[in-house]
């Protein structure tokens, strides 16, 4: 037997694809319209464009509900075909569907409100001084723990030793987030204030990813209808949100000057910052909608898989640039290099993307489980086969029993 065992890929494995180019498409659009950041005003924008870009979502799910409908009559004006969908209730399709989207939309907005309200109320912009390395880590096992108790999703051999991959990596992680804050005299209570309202933010995301796979199991939802019916409530969120900041006077830190955070958005909206808008607003609903449909087709720990290698990217990017650039390439940045690295192989074990045929690794995975079925299902066949042919040389001898006693009681006449 092989030691590795890998999963055949299918078509959907490219909407991974497809969320690295929205990441990288935001990151340029951003770097046109903003700049550096630093001004409270464009962090809310990008709030705003995050929230907004969700009302895209009608587009698709106005199309695909027209073609569902054209379907549905196409069958229905059909005698010959018995359609499933004309058996399920209306009143089964309705049942408490705005419900888990109601709770879906609080987790997504309250993880972008939070965060910006610590934008808005900080007095120095301190985040911006170092980045851990532990959140991408600590992201990953945040996911595995809520599907446990979210989606009773269960932990064998294989999962244990991700996890325990996971606590390895993250433990050098922090080692070096430790020596780092140090080395740097990060001292400002602010900053580890922001440090707990990430943590807070990444819990409130991870709930998301994990009742949207709850509502698209439960409820009869896809990643467009979940996304177009979210924009309705986080909208009216986004609306009562805003109310204070029209009243309220930020101080900004970088220009020393006070003013409604509103007043800065107007120069978002002319010339060529209009069209980057637009376009960042389109990337910022992609960006969701192919978490979404990672999400249905697969599960939210499939995410870490993303998640992992947008961290392990990004840092790879950061070395290669500052090597080219002959600018000073800290040493944290090489280790936590191969930290993701490491922790790109635990997500794949976790989630099956290769299996290990060792120490029993292999026995609770779903190629395994679906080979043992498919073994059954033979045996049971083989089984009701020799069944039947048994009968029926039972009858064929019965009937020649019958035609052997005839003949002699015709002879006997």
């Amino acid at each position: 037997m092989k030691l590795l065992t890998f999963q055949k890929p299918n078509k959907f494995y490219l909407f991974f694809l497809a969320y690295f180019v929205t990441i990288f498409l935001r990151q340029l659009l951003n770097d046109h319209i903003m700049g550096t950041f630093g001004h409270k005003y464009e962090y809310f924008f990008r709030m705003y464009s995050y929230v907004l870009s969700h009302i895209l979502s009608f587009i698709p799910y106005f199309i695909s509900k027209c073609l569902s409908k054209r379907k549905v009559q196409t069958y229905e004006n059909n005698p010959k075909v018995n359609y499933i969908y004309n058996s399920v209730p209306k009143k089964y399709k309705c049942k408490n569907l705005m419900k888990p989207i109601l709770i879906v939309s609080l987790f997504g907005f309250s993880s972008e409100a939070i965060l910006y309200l610590y934008y808005a109320f900080s007095i120095r912009p301190v985040h911006n001084t170092y980045s851990l390395g532990i959140y991408s880590i600590l992201n990953t096992v945040l996911i595995y723990i809520v599907s446990y108790y979210v989606l009773k999703t269960y932990f064998y051999k294989h999962h244990y030793l991700s996890l325990s991959i996971n606590s390895f990596c993250f433990l050098i992680s922090l080692i070096v987030d430790i020596i780092q804050l140090v080395h740097y005299k990060i001292d400002d209570y602010s900053y580890y204030i922001f440090i707990i309202v990430r943590i807070i933010r990444l819990i409130l995301r991870c709930f998301l990813y994990c009742l949207s796979k709850k509502a698209f199991d439960s409820s009869l939802l896809t990643p467009y209808s979940i996304i177009a019916f979210r924009s309705i409530y986080e909208t009216l969120f986004l609306g009562a949100f805003s109310i204070p900041f029209t009243f309220l006077s930020i101080n900004d830190y970088h220009i020393g000057e006070e003013g409604i955070i509103f007043s800065g958005f107007e120069k978002y909206l002319k010339g060529t910052k209009l069209l980057y808008s637009i376009l960042l607003l389109i990337d910022n609903y992609l960006n969701d909608l192919f978490i979404m449909l990672i999400i249905d087709k697969f599960s939210p720990s499939h995410l870490t898989l993303a998640i992992t290698l947008e961290s392990f990217s990004e840092i790879g990017y950061k070395i290669i640039r500052d090597n080219i650039t002959k600018n000073y390439v800290s040493w944290g940045n090489y280790v936590n290099f191969g930290v993701y690295f490491i922790l790109f192989i635990g997500t794949m074990i976790h989630n099956e993307i290769f299996i290990i045929n060792k120490w029993e690794l292999n026995k609770k995975t779903k190629l395994f489980l679906n080979n043992e079925f498919n073994i059954e299902n033979k045996d049971i066949e083989d089984i009701i086969n020799n069944f039947e042919e048994g009968e029926e040389n039972d009858d064929d001898e019965k009937s020649k029993d019958k035609l052997e006693m005839c003949s002699t009681k015709k002879s006997q006449m």
